[in-house]
């Protein structure tokens, strides 16, 4: 167990390394969007409508800036990595941020 877990956390960080070095602390839907080749009104369409929990986490983490969307990298990893994965990061960790 500790061998998956220790892999899973090197897994976890090499992702947030290499999408924190491409985009930065905070992901746009356009970023999140041209990751998985899709368009940024897909993307925001998934985002408004999907009952999917790693996607409801996504939309509890987000962040306005001003008319601007913007999404902790750590978060977006976190949903990439699956549900149980969200649920390590409480509802009142991602309103500090």
């Amino acid at each position: 167990m500790t061998n998956s877990k220790s892999r899973s956390a090197a897994i976890r960080s090499a992702l947030l390394k290499r999408l924190d070095a491409d985009y930065g602390p905070l992901m746009a839907v356009g970023d999140i969007a041209e990751m998985f080749r899709i368009s940024r009104e897909s993307f925001g369409n998934t985002l408004r409508t999907s009952p999917d929990p790693r996607i409801q986490f996504l939309r509890r983490s987000k962040i306005r800036l001003g008319r601007r969307v913007r999404f902790p990298t750590d978060a977006v990893v976190s949903a990439l990595l699956g549900p149980d994965r969200t649920k390590s990061v409480s509802d009142k960790e991602v309103a500090d941020e």
